[in-house]
């Protein structure tokens, strides 16, 4: 326990808080006995500095005097030898980390360890007055009616968007592991424990150690190559998981009810036999009609990837479009902007100049041009031109870009900052990256409406060009951009991806942008000749940030979000779901600054 707290700084040591209420374990999971125990009030304070932040309001989180907590014991599985035990150590020092990490109130919240269980360090959690979804729906599922239904999948759909957000796999989102409170909130828990336990039995285990599970699994965990290595949780397999989740909510029966023996379920899978409609008379007819949701998730069963793409992937793919008038090339040098007749109406064609692998772009394309979102700008169709470049279709917006936009102060900025948020949000909810977020791509229609635009297109282009060009194609990216994207070039380094956190942090470079009225780094460069690398060789990753803020001008919530936005561990930036939330409450501070914006 002593190692493991020094490699853990911030977890709790409970040991001597906790007394069991009985004399054997309460429940019993796949991988872990569950004890009723009591958490003396002591502890109180401790907890809630380690869970932190705007979650430890959350209720979860505050134990009363004596609060009963849920300890999870691991059960041994034998002796694994010396490498064995250290590989495990490692892994839960590991898991441990990640769940001291996350805070959103669908993710069960990890109070501390004890030592006086087993011997391996056991997990105290709260405890779940109405047990797991399973027992739930067998209490209480007679008398839950569609709404509260729906409440508990979006719950749970919250709470795993937040995981993979994150970069988190649950890996064994199953009926036990989606924990009711007393309220019927729904909250995750167990997530990553199943490769942990599979990791340390060795992959000819994996389908035994997954066990009954196999009725939520998805068919590609189970497959065990010739030499044991076994499949690994993904996105995808969680998205599998979700579907069985939904389906079993609905209906208030397992996955592959029907079927007794879970080697007959595996059958069923190999055989891609997704599972029946359930004939008990809850599912009427007109029930069944009214839940589009779970028929399409019986197709995500047989397709799970399918749940990733809302529209069909047949974008049209035009190689006979003529290009009309050009609007600008200002932006980036490798996009051209052209206006071009299409379908009857006028729109908008975005030509990359790159000499690459057209087909890998192509594809690229095609993966992220079929989203869908009131917030988005959408694209039409792919297209080829005579020279052989790629580019997207997107309808003409009427309206303005933000720049523009700003000079009215007039309007709700509040509003916008909510609305841009809700866009990057669904953006990361369908784990696309935008990639480039900046006064250039966020559109204001003539209704007020905000659009983004180019979401998932620079970073094609950025990984594309030349490390010794980034700077002068891409212009003034680098004002709303997360200085790892840049900074590294000026030692040569090599540019890493964008990522849900280097979107976070553009977006606190908007919000900046929106309560000053002033791009980033406007006092600094103002985009004169002589160009702006060598301003760059000035700043480190901790410091290069705007000018700070006059706290006269704008609330300390607005303050507040945008250092978190800006947090030099990515680890520690707050979620677009978060934010959105967040932003609503800070309306006040934004009127203020936009009242106040003169000052700067």
């Amino acid at each position: 326990m002593s190692l493991l707290l020094s490699f853990l700084p911030n977890l709790t040591d409970l040991t001597s808080c906790i007394t069991k209420q009985d004399l054997y374990p309460t429940a019993h999971g796949g991988f872990a006995d569950v004890w009723l125990c009591t958490l003396r009030n002591k502890s109180y304070e401790p907890i809630t500095q380690n869970v932190g932040g705007w979650f430890a309001h959350h209720s979860l989180c505050h134990p009363s005097d004596l609060t009963q907590v849920a300890v999870k014991v691991r059960r041994s599985f034998g002796s694994p030898g010396a490498d064995g035990e250290k590989k495990y150590q490692k892994r839960l020092r590991r898991e441990l980390a990640v769940w001291l990490m996350l805070k959103h109130p669908q993710v069960l919240p990890l109070y501390g360890v004890v030592s006086d269980f087993g011997p391996y360090p056991s997990m105290v959690c709260p405890w779940m007055e109405k047990g797991n979804l399973n027992d739930y729906l067998g209490s209480e599922g007679k008398l839950l009616n569609l709404e509260g239904r729906y409440k508990i999948l979006r719950q749970v759909c919250a709470g795993l968007a937040y995981l993979h957000s994150c970069s988190v796999i649950h890996g064994d989102l199953t009926g036990c592991n989606v924990l009711i409170s007393e309220a019927g909130d729904a909250c995750l828990s167990d997530f990553g424990l199943s490769t942990m336990i599979t990791d340390l039995q060795g992959g000819a285990s994996a389908t035994s150690s997954i066990g009954g599970n196999v009725r939520y699994a998805a068919p590609e965990l189970y497959h065990v190559s010739g030499d044991d290595v076994r499949t690994i949780p993904t996105i995808h397999s969680d998205i599998y998981f979700l579907g069985s989740v939904i389906l079993q909510t609905f209906t208030g029966l397992m996955p592959y009810h029907y079927l007794r023996i879970d080697g007959q379920v595996l059958i069923e899978l190999s055989r891609g036999v997704p599972p029946h409609r359930p004939s008990d008379p809850i599912i009427t007819d007109a029930r069944w009609r009214l839940l589009p949701t779970l028929q399409a998730i019986i197709g995500y069963l047989e397709d799970p990837d399918g749940i990733f793409h809302p529209v069909s992937l047949d974008l049209p793919h035009l190689t006979n479009i003529k290009l009309d008038s050009i609007v600008n090339v200002s932006h980036c040098r490798h996009m051209e902007c052209w206006k071009a007749p299409y379908a009857g109406h006028v729109v908008i064609v975005k030509v990359f100049r790159l000499l690459v692998n057209n087909h890998v772009v192509l594809q690229e394309l095609r993966s992220v041009g079929t989203i869908r979102h009131q917030h988005l700008v959408p694209y039409v169709a792919t297209m080829e031109d005579e020279d052989g470049s790629l580019g997207v279709v997107m309808p003409l917006i009427s309206g303005q870009s933000l720049r523009a936009y700003l000079q009215n102060i007039s309007l709700s900025f509040d509003r916008k900052l909510t609305l841009i948020a809700n866009g990057l949000s669904y953006l990361h909810s369908m784990f696309i990256v935008h990639g480039g977020l900046n006064a250039w791509n966020i559109l204001i229609t003539d209704s007020g409406c905000v659009k983004l635009s180019n979401f998932g297109i620079m970073p094609i282009l950025y990984k594309r060009t030349a490390s010794s060009k980034i700077f002068e194609t891409y212009g003034e990216d680098w004002r709303w951009a997360d200085p790892i994207l840049w900074l590294g070039y000026i030692d040569g380094q090599t540019r890493p991806s964008e990522t849900f956190a280097t979107d976070v942090y553009s977006y606190g470079s908007v919000v900046y942008q929106i309560v000053t009225n002033r791009k980033p780094f406007q006092d600094v460069w103002d985009g004169n000749e002589g160009g702006f690398q060598p301003i760059l060789e000035g700043y480190t990753f901790d410091t290069f940030r705007p000018p700070q803020l006059e706290k006269r001008a704008v609330s300390q919530g607005i303050l507040e979000l945008i250092e978190s936005c800006w947090a030099v561990d990515h680890q520690a930036r707050p979620t677009m779901q978060s934010l959105s939330s967040r932003i609503h409450s800070s309306a006040t501070g934004l009127l203020l600054a936009a009242m106040c914006i003169d000052t700067f």
